[in-house]
């Protein structure tokens, strides 16, 4: 079990809980992503290998990279149920002890937890991502 803390828009602490997903769950999860941000992924990590990214904020980051890579991943957000694929993410994640899905879907201790509180929530869904490697980033970018 993975654990970490974030702190939401209020400035209170939570707790999570991380259960890696089964291989069965994640790797479909793992295609799911990969299709939806490879492209975005590796014009990113074709950048960062041409020169070290350092503190540069956001905004210079989106300015070197393929505008065409952005414009694949919108459209590729087009198509996504994103209750569907946020409770995918969080299948196996307690925050505050509570679980965040109920038989396969978005429950109650979501919708309460991050209701006006997005932040949060894409904060703990890139933790979640992370910690099960759904994107194997230094294989896309072949830096490892």
């Amino acid at each position: 079990m993975e654990k970490f803390e974030l702190t939401d828009s209020q400035g209170i602490s939570h707790k999570y809980s991380v259960m890696l997903h089964p291989a069965s769950a994640g790797v479909r999860l793992s295609v799911q992503l990969v299709r939806l941000l490879g492209p975005t992924l590796l014009a990113v990590a074709d950048m960062s290998v041409a020169g070290p990214m350092g503190d540069t904020d956001a905004s210079s980051i989106l300015e070197k990279v393929d505008s065409s890579a952005i414009s694949g991943a919108f459209a590729a957000l087009e198509d996504v149920d994103s209750d569907k694929l946020l409770a995918q993410i969080f299948a196996q994640t307690t925050r505050g002890g509570h679980a965040l899905t109920s038989g396969g879907a978005l429950n109650e201790t979501f919708n309460n937890a991050y209701r006006g509180n997005y932040l949060e929530m894409w904060q703990a869904a890139v933790k979640v991502v992370m910690l099960n490697n759904f994107l194997p980033l230094d294989s896309i970018s072949g830096t490892k």
